[in-house]
């Protein structure tokens, strides 16, 4: 009888699945989805199931359970606005089986949410490590840009300034002036903790000059 119930059983599945507790968060979604069975109050948490059932392991279980929410979706029974969440967990159970090229596939069909910056920005980051595994440098390099300007957090400007010198490619441009940045990124004390990764990108730098004694 009370309308919170619904709301503080999906929090407390939330709270299972981010302490990594996936079969109490399994167990959650489940009875909210018996509970309200083909109502507008079961999809939420189907989204969120397919989402545990990915962190499993479980992907045909996810793709599954995605499956029918869209279906819902598209009938016009479950909110639209589960769309955005539905295709991150489509990519993300994509991502988790290496299939990489699917998974750009959903962050495409996502819409631009102008009031999720920070989401926004971190899969920006994740779209730019996807292109770089590709070794499509350049377009690697542009989202890269993107998120250092972006990012609100230091740690992801520095990873995305650091996956930019990983994407040197010595075909189309010059390696001084990445070499003079990361050397500058050595010298600054924010990034003491980080030296070791800094250094592995020089090498890396170093490496595809083909002037192996400076790499190693």
């Amino acid at each position: 009888k009370n309308p919170q119930i619904d709301d503080a059983y999906l929090l407390m599945g939330k709270a299972c699945f981010y302490a990594q507790d996936y079969n109490a968060a399994m167990a959650t979604f489940n009875l909210l989805i018996a509970q309200y069975k083909d109502k507008k109050e079961s999809y939420e948490p189907m989204v969120w199931l397919a989402l545990t059932h990915t962190k499993s392991g479980n992907y045909s279980e996810s793709d599954i359970l995605l499956d029918q929410v869209k279906n819902k979706i598209d009938e016009g029974a479950a909110p639209k606005s589960l769309s955005n969440f539905m295709n991150l967990v489509y990519a993300e159970n994509a991502l988790s089986q290496g299939k990489n090229a699917v998974a750009l596939e959903y962050f495409a069909k996502r819409k631009y949410a102008p009031f999720e910056k920070p989401l926004n920005t971190r899969l920006m980051f994740i779209k730019g490590q996807i292109y770089q595994k590709a070794n499509e440098f350049e377009e690697a390099t542009k989202l890269f840009k993107k998120v250092a300007r972006r990012a609100g957090e230091y740690e992801m400007e520095f990873a995305s300034r650091l996956n930019i010198a990983m994407c040197y490619d010595p075909k189309k441009s010059n390696s001084r002036p990445i070499i003079a940045r990361l050397e500058d990124m050595l010298e600054d004390k924010k990034n003491i903790e980080y030296k070791d990764q800094v250094y592995y990108a020089l090498g890396e730098v170093y490496f595809r000059d083909k002037n192996v004694d400076k790499a190693c």
